[in-house]
């Protein structure tokens, strides 16, 4: 938890398990005000997804939060100084703090009567120390497994999803250290229908920090380079090829605000301690109206994100030796027993001479391990962004795993300490009989070899 007087607040209670367990993530986000007394109050947004076992739809969950007063209007106390606030489910009208009720609901519009509409009691710890804090604008890849489903839940499908055209550009993230403002966007497709794209924003307008006619507070939380997180935009319109979208519940979070119990990853796999990418989740409700036929709603629950600094297609281009890359994948996996996250080991050998030499490993995901082909650097780019680059190549299925499985992966090598390809990011995706996969990879540079 961060807090600060006239500033945001964000509470990350954010449980994850792998494979079999249930998984479930919440975002508490919202500012510190003062009311018309001057006595300072929190009001804010609730934000979350869970899925208790593989075969069930996920639960998605929004509500607005408020610090409660006592009698005399304070929201603040303690024994020896303001070190307690109680949290409860309600809108907290600005600036006059008075409340209204208002429940947490899930995406069919029911009450969630066991997720946080009782008063909570929370304690102001000790301030952390923060990493780096600086404005920064990254770019990267998305892709998972999401649930179309009809409104009343008679009816879902699974569907898997990527990166718009697989280019790094269409996934970026601001930051912003002077307003503690984040600014993001993500534009998907449903693999195999790559021009139904929907293009979906998170986070604060803010006229100075990210040059928007507008602004907006308390829709996003910069702590520090490793630790941000937003919920949907607040009068932003988003687009889509598809049909048109009513409404929508979104978080977006940073993997580093996440509580990985012990048991959460598979024996032998490790998360990379990357320097200089970020990697996170994704995930809400997305609700649409067809121009004929039932509104649906596209449900997303721990939907990966990666990002960094990518570089211009002439830096990599002319780099020279080899280098390897050690890291993990994360991502979601659809068979007939429904879905769930895994993590594995990712191993990339990269040939800057002849990249198409390249190859690499993809270890201990879901109980199989796979190939990675050579890859091809291409450039990528965009109307108001500068040439940028990414690399493709193919995953096969070695013996031992399903050879009808096979897939591809796509990524950009991401700057640090002026290294352009310090470290790598990027997205994959796998199908096979009656399997489907999409998830990212974080990798760091681990030894390299001069010419």
């Amino acid at each position: 938890m961060q807090l600060r007087p006239n500033g945001p607040l964000v509470i990350f209670p954010f449980p994850l398990r792998d494979g079999q367990a249930g998984e479930a993530v919440s975002l508490l986000l919202g500012e510190v005000l003062l009311d018309i007394n001057g006595q300072p109050y929190i009001t804010g947004n609730m934000r979350g997804s869970a899925r208790l076992a593989p075969g069930q739809l996920t639960h998605q969950f929004s509500g607005y939060l408020a610090s409660q007063d006592d009698e005399n209007r304070i929201d603040f106390f303690g024994a020896t100084g303001h070190n307690f606030f109680s949290l409860e489910s309600a809108f907290a009208n600005v600036p006059t703090d008075a409340q209204d009720p208002a429940d947490i609901q899930d995406q069919f519009g029911a009450v969630a009567n066991n997720v946080f509409v009782q008063p909570n009691i929370v304690a102001i710890g000790a301030l952390d120390t923060l990493d780096p804090r600086s404005s920064r604008d990254l770019m990267g890849y998305t892709a998972g497994i999401f649930q179309p489903t009809l409104n009343d839940g008679s009816f879902s499908r699974t569907a898997l999803f990527e990166s718009y055209q697989t280019n790094p550009l269409e996934v970026q993230i601001r930051t912003n250290a002077e307003t503690n403002k984040i600014q993001a966007f993500i534009q998907y497709a449903e693999v195999g229908f790559p021009f139904e794209e929907t293009l979906l924003r998170f986070g604060d307008l803010d006229i100075g920090a990210f040059g928007d006619m507008g602004n907006t507070s308390g829709q996003s939380i910069f702590v520090d380079d490793r630790g941000f997180a937003a919920i949907e935009t607040a009068a932003e319109s988003n687009s889509t090829n598809l049909d048109p979208i009513t409404g929508l519940n979104l978080y977006l979070v940073t993997s580093d605000a996440g509580d990985y119990p012990a048991g959460t990853l598979p024996a032998g796999v490790n998360i990379c301690d990357c320097q200089y990418l970020n990697w996170g989740f994704w995930g809400g409700s997305i609700y649409r109206q067809p121009l004929m036929g039932a509104a649906f709603r596209d449900d997303f629950h721990l939907a990966t994100w990666v990002v960094g600094d990518v570089q211009d297609l002439a830096t990599i281009a002319g780099m020279t030796g080899s280098a390897d890359y050690s890291g993990h994948v994360i991502g979601s996996v659809a068979t007939a027993s429904g879905v769930r996250t895994w993590t594995g080991n990712f191993y990339y050998g990269v040939n800057f001479n002849n990249p198409a030499l390249s190859s690499g490993t993809i270890t201990n995901y879901d109980s199989a391990n796979y190939d990675l082909g050579g890859m091809t650097l291409q450039g990528v780019s965009q109307f108001t962004t500068e040439d940028r680059h990414k690399f493709v190549g193919a995953i096969t299925a070695p013996a031992g795993t399903d050879p009808s499985r096979s897939g591809s992966f796509t990524g950009s090598f991401m700057a640090g300490s002026g290294d352009g390809a310090a470290e790598m990011g990027g997205q994959f995706t796998i199908g096979g009989t009656d399997y489907q996969s999409g998830g990212i990879f974080a990798a760091k540079k681990v030894s390299a070899t001069l010419p």
